[in-house]
Parts: structure tokens; C-alpha cells; sequence
């Protein structure tokens, strides 16, 4: 669609034919996914800590966030963590989770996340195993390191579950790096020049319906571009 905003003088607004014209996009595919890592530092809470001293962990995630649901996102986290006890031997934990995030970007360099999930996990002690549910939330912050990267801290609480009591409960604080695969790729979006027909200020209430001019739009990616609008605007 081509949107003309017009001023008092519809000749000066012809003859302003390299007026801006700014393209509006969604996001497409290639800012949708994102892959991250991060080492983590587990502190033991409440009757955790009576048994468990500080321990660490790694975990690997992806992230899904369609531009339709705003700064909605959805994924999936695989983490490892040993958790020294007290005595000699310590406490091996691999947890599966469904993750669901809220993001606001605040800048154009920083980022704010919000995270929560929920899965299971399977333990081993002392030659004793077995699994039940996990949960987590947390909440973090990064800022861009290229076109491709971001670096982050967060923190936040994660719960090993078991029939009564939890078998783990504990503060985690890890710092991330996620990935953008594709990110660095140029846009291959083109807007040509704009074209412009004869102005007749006495008719113009019918340039309400009837469009002054037409740009031409390319596409070149491999996805379809919605949203898409055109604006233009010339100066008094």
C-alpha cells in the first residue's frame, strides 16, 4: 500500500519527488531463532543447603519467537549440573525442559528476558538413580556483541522435585551467549525509485482514492514479507 501524506501546497508536494520513502517489514525468519549456551553456578536454599554446598553446571537452549507473538517466545533447555553434598560424594542432575520466555528489547544494544519451564530430570548418587519433575524461572539481561551475538547474565531459582520435598532447591546465575544463525545476512529487500503523475490541486479530494505515485518493492528473500508499508512525506 502507498500512503501519501500531503501538505497545503499539493505542487510543492509533486515536485518533491525525493521525498523519503521508509519500508516496513516483519521480521523475518532469520531473527526468529536463536541458540544459546551458559555456564552455571548453583547455591543451595533452605534445607538444600543443610546437605548441599556450592555447585555448577552447563546448559545449552534454543529459543522460537514468532514476530505475531510480539516479545513472546518459546523453547527448549537441556542443562547439566553436579551438585557437591556435604560428605565425599555429589549429586549428577541432567534436566529436560519446555522453556517459555517474555523479551523487551530496551535498546538497540540491551535486552531484557524473563523465563520460565518446566520438565524433568534424571539423578544419580552415590550408585542410587532416578527422575522426576524440574522447574526453573529466571530473569536476564544482554547486550549485543556483533551483528550475530549477544552476551548476558541472568539469574534466577532452580528446583529438583521429588514425591514429598524437593531434592534440590537452589539460587542459579549463569552468563550466556546466544547465537542468531542467520542474522548476519544481508537484507535482500529493494525499494525502487518512486514514481510520480501530474498534480491538479482542484481535484485533489480524489487523490483520497486515486494514488499520486507507485514504488516498486522486490523481494528476494526466501519467505514471504507481510506488514509491509510505504510512506512518504514532503517537507513544507
Amino acid at each position: 500500500t502507498v500512503r501519501v501524506i500531503r501538505n497545503n501546497n499539493l505542487r510543492r508536494a509533486a515536485s518533491a519527488a525525493a521525498a523519503a520513502v521508509a519500508l516496513a517489514a516483519a521480521p523475518l525468519s532469520a531473527q526468529v531463532i536463536s541458540l544459546s549456551a551458559a555456564p552455571i553456578a548453583e547455591i543451595p536454599l533452605g534445607e538444600s543447603a543443610e546437605f548441599f554446598t556450592f555447585g555448577g553446571g552447563a546448559e545449552l537452549s534454543a529459543r522460537w519467537a514468532p514476530a505475531a507473538l510480539g516479545g513472546l517466545g518459546l523453547g527448549a533447555g537441556l542443562a547439566y549440573r553436579f551438585l557437591p553434598t556435604r560428605v565425599e560424594t555429589g549429586l549428577s542432575a541432567v534436566s529436560l525442559a519446555a522453556l517459555a520466555s517474555w523479551r523487551l528489547q530496551a535498546t538497540k544494544s540491551l535486552g531484557l528476558e524473563l523465563r520460565a519451564g518446566g520438565g524433568a530430570y534424571f539423578a544419580s548418587y552415590s550408585g542410587d538413580s532416578g527422575a522426576n519433575a524440574y522447574a526453573e524461572a529466571s530473569a536476564g539481561a544482554d547486550i549485543a556483541a556483533g551483528q550475530s551475538f549477544k552476551i548476558g547474565l541472568s539469574g534466577g531459582w532452580a528446583g529438583l522435585l521429588a514425591s514429598s520435598r524437593p531434592l534440590y532447591s537452589g539460587l542459579q546465575a549463569g552468563i550466556s551467549i546466544r547465537y542468531y544463525p542467520g542474522a548476519d545476512t544481508k537484507p535482500r529487500m529493494k525499494v525502487g525509485d518512486p514514481s510520480w503523475g501530474p498534480v491538479f490541486p482542484s481535484i485533489a479530494p480524489s487523490y483520497a482514492s486515486s494514488p499520486l505515485g507507485a514504488v516498486r518493492i522486490s523481494n528476494a528473500e526466501g519467505s514471504a514479507a507481510t506488514n509491509v508499508t510505504v510512506s512518504v512525506f514532503a517537507p513544507e
